[in-house]
């Protein structure tokens, strides 16, 4: 994950303590160690989150599976 605001609060931290996640981070202004994953979000935007709304998680898989 990058460096943002959203993923270094000391909430996501508790998280994946409790969760057993590693945090992996990127280094910064190297954009091209997380390449993949940008634009697999890029194209998951594009294709469900800029036309659905969803309630829940559970809505979400849902919608994003009858995609």
């Amino acid at each position: 994950m990058d460096n943002g605001p959203a993923f270094i609060s000391k909430a996501l931290d508790r998280w994946a303590y409790e969760k057993s996640v590693t945090l992996d981070f990127s280094r910064p202004g190297k954009p091209t160690d997380n390449a993949f994953v940008k634009s697999f979000n890029g194209r998951l935007r594009h294709a469900c989150s800029n036309t659905h709304w969803f309630l829940s998680l559970e809505d979400a898989w849902a919608k994003i599976a009858a995609e």
